[in-house]
């Protein structure tokens, strides 16, 4: 083989490694902000879940508006590492923004049991996503 040949074959072989490994960054650097906003949904789970019956409801505005950004934010990290459990992640949100919309008045009373219960279901599907996705990388 000639100089040529063999230098323009180095090039191209370190400039698709670059490449590979620039990608992989993203994806990994992804899966990390995937994992560390599935960790601040749980812990928004566990402050739901703790929610007592004669609390004001303004009490968790920011705690179920966070939710709904942390969701956009785990649905555009999933889609760009190809993470598939989302789907339960989403369903159980939406019992939590349910239970949250049903209150009444200014306390959680009437609603507590829901939102509480819709909470524990929630922390449960963040330990089930956090373990197979999280806590294995």
């Amino acid at each position: 083989m000639s100089y040529f040949l063999k230098r323009s074959v180095l090039l191209c072989s370190m400039l698709v490694l670059i490449l590979s490994l620039a990608g992989c960054q993203q994806v990994s650097d992804a899966r990390a902000e995937f994992c560390t906003n599935l960790r601040d949904i749980g812990a928004k789970a566990v402050e739901l879940k703790a929610a007592k019956i004669d609390e004001p409801i303004s009490k968790y505005q920011a705690t179920v508006d966070d939710l709904a950004a942390k969701r956009r934010n785990i649905q555009r990290l999933a889609r760009l590492t190809s993470i598939e459990a989302v789907d339960k992640l989403d369903a159980a949100l939406d019992k939590v923004a349910q239970a949250y919309a049903e209150f009444k008045g200014g306390v959680i009373s009437p609603t507590v049991d829901k939102l509480t219960t819709a909470a524990g279901e929630l922390e449960q599907t963040y330990n089930d996503i956090n373990n197979a996705v999280c806590a294995a990388k």
